[in-house]
Formats: structure tokens, sequence, C-alpha cells
């Protein structure tokens, strides 16, 4: 899995790369960005699951990163967000949403390693996973007292590091006002963490 930094920052990213495309009364603003960052988290609450059976591990990446549940939780962010029924009406900010509840699972699918991602279940649970590794592998904790243990792992914090590289880079690229050559160095610079992700991982 990619830890939260990656996780959060990426679909608030491609989000903000929407922007343009979202009509006025979308999720803007600090609460906005909020919003857009705890769906982006809500897919690994099958850790904290596991955790209540003993095991962490046992459910992670399980129907939670299906594109179903990237949908779902993209009806309930556009429910939040206009407090009201009238958020089944807002189909324009809910695709936004979507797009950006799906990049977790696409993260995910992007490490290379650990169990694949069903992006089509419960229908089918087939996991699909790429053939390379282009974001860091951020470990998770088996139960809640291994969190320290995880938050002060070298490797944990290396991926952590290199998940700001690439994804600061692009945070800032797709924010509006910016001008092309400013986006284009932005854009080399995270692309030069993903060349380094996967020389160090693969």
């Amino acid at each position: 899995m990619s830890s939260p930094i990656g996780h959060i920052i990426g679909a608030l990213a491609m989000y903000q790369a929407l922007d343009p495309l979202t009509p006025s009364g979308s999720p803007r603003g600090r609460k906005g960005l909020f919003l857009v960052g705890l769906l982006a988290v809500l897919p690994d609450l099958d850790i904290a699951w596991g955790w209540i059976q003993g095991d962490g591990t046992i459910f992670h990446r399980g129907f939670t990163h299906s594109i179903l549940f990237a949908a779902i939780i993209a009806v309930i962010g556009n429910l939040i967000w206009y407090k009201s029924v009238e958020g089944f009406k807002r189909i324009g900010p809910m695709q936004a949403l979507l797009v950006a509840c799906l990049v977790h699972p696409l993260l995910d699918f992007l490490m290379g390693s650990g169990r694949g991602v069903p992006l089509f279940a419960p229908f089918n649970w087939r996991e699909f996973q790429a053939a390379s590794q282009y974001v860091p592998t951020a470990k998770y904790a088996p139960s809640i007292s291994d969190i320290p243990k995880v938050l002060t792992d070298l490797d944990v914090l290396l991926g952590m590091t290199i998940e700001l590289w690439i994804f600061l880079p692009l945070f800032f690229a797709c924010q509006a006002k910016r001008s092309w050559a400013f986006r284009g160095g932005l854009f080399l610079l995270s692309a030069s963490a993903l060349i380094t992700t996967y020389v160090v991982y693969n």
C-alpha cells in the first residue's frame, strides 16, 4: 500500500487538475480539500477492521479498493458537501470526486507488490497488479500496538519521503493560475521521483 501521504496528496492533485471542469458549488477551498483527503484514505479502513479481528492484514485490499467502493464514497462525499439529497443531482462534482477516489486503488496497483487490487469486486475478485513498482512501499501495522514501530521504520520513512517528492510537485502543478513553464518544471521533478522509485524498488 501507499502511505496516507501518497493517497491524500495524490487525490488532492487529481481533484485540483479537474477543478476547471467542475461546476460552481463543487467542493472547494480548505473544506473541499479536507473532504477529498478524507475520502482518499477511507479504503484503508479495512486495516482498522482487521485490527478488530486481531490482524490488520486479513481484509486489506479487499472490496474497499474496488471501483464500486470508490463510487459509493464519492456519492457520500457529495451528500456531505451539499448536506441534502440535492447531492444526488450534482453529477459534475460527483464525477470529480469519483476520479479522485480512484487514485487510491490506482496507487496500490502501481506498487507492483503485495496483494493485487480487486478493481471489479464484488462482481469479479480478480486482483490486478502492475508488473513493476512505480510508487514506494509503505508498510502498515498488523495491530494498533505496532503503529509506533512502523512509523519509525527507516524503509517507511524513505517511502514517505519519496512520496512527498512525487506528489507535492504534482499538487502544486495542478493548481490553477500556474504558468506552463512552472508546471513543466514540477512535472519533471515528479517524474524524477518516479524514476528513482523504479530504480530503488525494482
